[in-house]
């Protein structure tokens, strides 16, 4: 409501829920759908977690869904500057999240804040080139996330998927690569080919999807690791596929008018 009051538009903004097997039906005509990932889906069916702009930049805050009061998270800490990926803890306790002070350098720090202690928070490691993604290892002691390399115009680009241990903030870089995220005890990544392939917790082990995946994006794991949501960019417009990690098959989902057209991103398995 916030953004359409800025841009003087006079529409309607809606938030929906609803359940994957029985979606609403598309309202039209529609100018723009803002799509949030549900980051709050471990605080219960009463309250969601989620980033919003502020005075001081995008802060992080819980929503109460009954009464609708919202509380910034953080305190002083995270009082300016802008809040990216946050991120639920395997126990539902700490929020990991990205943390970028100065938009100017690029550089975000990741960092740790305790759901019982709301206004605390604890820096890990050193901050690195904002990414796109972040991430839990299943036993909660390490954050996974993609360290970039500063920008150069001479240099070739450079990402690799690392650990970051929780315990004395070290870094260990597994291999080159991007976009990773956890299916089971393994790890599904991009190599810098382009080719999706997947490795075990150290880095080692690496094995391609299929014939590689090429065209998909936006992983979003199944609850048994066995299956992936993606979304394939085609010639005529992205479309959500259903990938089989131990066959590499992609199976388009079945879709029926009004939903098999339009643009599709942002994919979650719960």
């Amino acid at each position: 409501r916030e953004n359409l009051a800025r841009a003087r538009r006079t529409e309607d903004a809606t938030v929906l829920t609803c359940k994957a097997d029985r979606l609403p039906a598309a309202r039209t005509p529609a100018t723009l759908v803002f799509l949030d990932p549900p980051y709050g889906m471990g605080l219960g069916e009463d309250a969601l977690l989620v980033t919003a702009p502020h005075p001081g930049g995008v802060g992080l805050f819980r929503v109460e869904l009954k009464s609708g009061e919202t509380e910034r998270l953080g305190g002083r800490a995270l009082s300016k500057g802008a809040v990216l990926l946050p991120t639920l803890s395997p126990d539902r306790k700490t929020v990991a999240l990205l943390h970028v002070r100065d938009a100017t350098t690029g550089k975000a720090q990741p960092t740790l804040l305790d759901l019982a202690q709301p206004g605390r928070v604890r820096l890990v490691g050193t901050p690195v080139v904002s990414g796109t993604t972040l991430s839990w290892f299943p036993e909660g002691d390490a954050l996974l996330l993609v360290r970039r390399a500063a920008f150069l115009p001479d240099a070739p680009p450079y990402a690799a998927v690392t650990r970051l241990s929780l315990a004395g903030g070290a870094m260990k870089e597994l291999c080159r690569g991007e976009s990773p995220v956890f299916v089971g005890q393994r790890i599904l990544y991009r190599d810098k080919r382009g080719t999706w392939r997947t490795c075990d917790a150290e880095g080692k082990d690496r094995r391609p999807v299929g014939e590689g995946l090429t065209g998909c994006e936006a992983p979003a794991p199944g609850p048994k690791g066995e299956r992936v949501l993606m979304i394939e960019r085609r010639e005529h417009g992205p479309r959500p596929v259903l990938v089989e990690l131990k066959r590499g098959s992609v199976t388009p989902l079945p879709l029926k008018k009004p939903l098999s057209g339009g643009l599709w991103g942002l994919p979650v398995w719960r």
